[in-house]
């Protein structure tokens, strides 16, 4: 699966990148206790939808959005934050462009909410969340599940 063009003599991405933007970040903190900290912290749980992602043939554009849930199981902290991002592509075959949505487009912006959910709660005052890199293909067959319907 070569995603790769020639455009003027160099390898150019077929699939790229444009641009990201945080559209919505929420915290609630819950801590009880003199200690400002988070108790609970090992047991976070983690949920993301792709709700709200639109794939652009005509202008060959994704605009995925990474709707992101972090919560503690005693609701000590309960984060949201949606990223939209926009990934160009050239013409490609159908299958190919599936693969791409599928396995390279979350894996591309996912380290941008694990860094802003980071940065978000180490500025709240409480010591960083920091996601565990996660294995995005369940979230990247749920978009194309969605993306199939718009079609």
């Amino acid at each position: 699966m070569d995603m790769t063009s020639q455009k003027n003599g160099s390898n150019c991405a077929s699939f790229r990148l444009k641009d990201y933007c945080v559209v919505h970040a929420e915290i609630g903190l819950n801590i009880a206790g003199d200690t400002l900290q988070l108790q609970a912290s090992e047991q976070l749980h983690i949920e993301m939808d792709p709700e709200g992602s639109i794939l652009d043939m005509d202008q060959h554009l994704l605009m995925l959005r990474m709707n992101t849930r972090v919560y503690s199981g005693k609701r000590e902290v309960d984060i949201k934050v949606s990223l939209v991002a926009h990934f160009e592509y050239e013409s490609a075959q159908q299958d190919h462009l599936d693969k791409y949505i599928v396995y390279n487009a979350p894996a591309i912006i996912f380290p941008y909410v694990r860094a802003y959910i980071s940065s978000l709660t180490g500025l709240s005052g409480i010591s960083p969340i920091i996601l565990p890199t996660l294995k995005m293909e369940k979230f990247g067959e749920k978009l194309l599940k969605l993306l199939s319907k718009e079609k």
